[in-house]
């Protein structure tokens, strides 16, 4: 089939600056000696010269000062260094991805349709009775996912990958290849929840499945693959039956981590469904997943020596 802040403020300590104003110092006088005692003979003469004496004293000595009734002088207010606090912005966050539920769910959905496949190939054996292992195929880009509304396809050989589409290309080196799927596409199949995009993955990982036949010379467990050339709807519709499988067997074993909603898959099998050219009639689709969620068992979907399973 062709067809998920800081604003650190730093807050710059601003620093206070504290000026402390120095107070001066005074120094005392030294005290005077008194004049000689006065004679009769000079009684005018000491007491001119007493008058001038205290004279020249009073004009020498000056009056105390009177006590100064204002408050000392404050010192002078402390300066303060303000500094605009350094702002930083933090990035804003991503943006959030759109397409993230879509691709966690397809992401989960190859897991559970690669464990099947693990599991089935432990129980088989080669021709020769050796042990035979599965090969997880490789995801385009590693999750699988290009983007036709980008201009983003990469190639399938030599061929662009069609818009609106998923698909399997086989390597012709190995009994594996690539998987990838187009968000184009998968946001249409994610419409009808998220069991869709599970039956897609796994219809997908079914082709390499029917690959890894062709490869080990078990070709006539399928039905004759497409080519470039020429569409095999019964190639696409055991991919359908074989999804079934896949998905009942992880609702069994109890790995499967969603719900399935049937109808959601129906719904999407008929919207891929065309003429039965390529890929089936709706009917047919459907029929065959539905055969192959029922019965579980991949038998039920593989051809005996290229005869079609009775269903």
């Amino acid at each position: 089939m062709n067809c998920t802040r800081v604003v650190g403020a730093l807050i710059a300590a601003a620093g206070v600056i504290a000026l402390t104003a120095a107070c001066g110092t005074s120094t005392a006088g030294s005290p005077t000696t008194g004049p000689a005692a006065p004679t009769v003979t000079s009684t005018v003469t000491a007491t001119q010269t007493e008058t001038a004496t205290a004279t020249e004293t009073a004009m020498v000595t000056p009056a105390p000062p009177p006590p100064s009734t204002s408050s000392p002088t404050s010192p002078p207010p402390a300066a303060t260094r303000t500094e605009t606090p350094a702002t930083t912005q933090e990035a804003p966050p991503p943006l959030a991805d759109p397409d993230a539920e879509i691709r966690a769910a397809v992401a989960s959905a190859f897991g559970v349709a690669d464990r099947y496949w693990s599991d089935v190939f432990t129980h088989w054996e080669g021709n020769h009775g050796e042990p035979v292992y599965w090969d997880t195929p490789r995801l385009f880009h590693g999750d699988g996912f290009y983007d036709s509304s980008r201009g983003f396809f990469g190639t399938c050989g030599s061929e662009r990958r069609p818009p609106d589409n998923a698909g399997f290309c086989k390597d012709g080196y190995a009994g594996t290849g690539e998987l990838a799927w187009d968000i184009v596409f998968m946001h249409h199949v994610a419409a009808d929840g998220d069991g869709a995009l599970y039956a897609v993955v796994a219809h997908e990982v079914a082709h390499a499945a029917q690959w890894r036949f062709w490869f080990d010379g078990e070709g006539g467990a399928t039905p004759e693959p497409p080519t470039i050339h020429h569409d095999s709807p019964k190639y696409e519709q055991q991919a359908d039956c074989i999804a079934g499988v896949t998905l009942a067997r992880a609702v069994q074993d109890g790995y499967l981590p969603v719900e399935l909603d049937l109808d959601g898959i129906a719904r999407s099998l008929v919207d891929a469904g065309d003429d039965g050219s390529s890929h089936g009639t709706p009917a047919e689709r459907t029929g065959a997943f539905g055969t192959g969620y029922r019965t579980g068992d991949v038998e039920s979907c593989l051809y005996n020596q290229g005869r079609p399973p009775t269903t």
